[in-house]
């Protein structure tokens, strides 16, 4: 479930059911990805000739660039690798 003991015995049974769903539906989109992983490795080793890999790759939007680019600087930051002055 990915709760600690400590958690685990602090959190209310209401508490406790949310993060039992939230387990299970990850589960459950682990289990998709890899069978639509599955199905991909399989749909590629039948073909004949493959296209460039980029050909299939989807595109980041520029939102999607700068959230994974602020998220970068977080995570630099909270490791101690960054400040925000040194950015500038």
């Amino acid at each position: 479930m990915g709760v600690s003991r400590e958690l685990f015995w602090r959190s209310t049974p209401r508490e406790l059911r949310e993060e039992f769903l939230a387990a299970t539906a990850r589960r459950k989109q682990d289990f998709d990805m890899l069978i639509s992983t599955a199905w991909h490795a399989e749909f590629f080793a039948r073909q004949k000739h493959l296209k460039g890999l980029a050909t299939y790759l989807n595109k980041a939007t520029p939102e999607e660039e700068e959230y994974m680019a602020e998220q970068s600087l977080v995570e630099e930051m909270s490791l101690g690798m960054t400040s925000p002055d040194e950015r500038s």
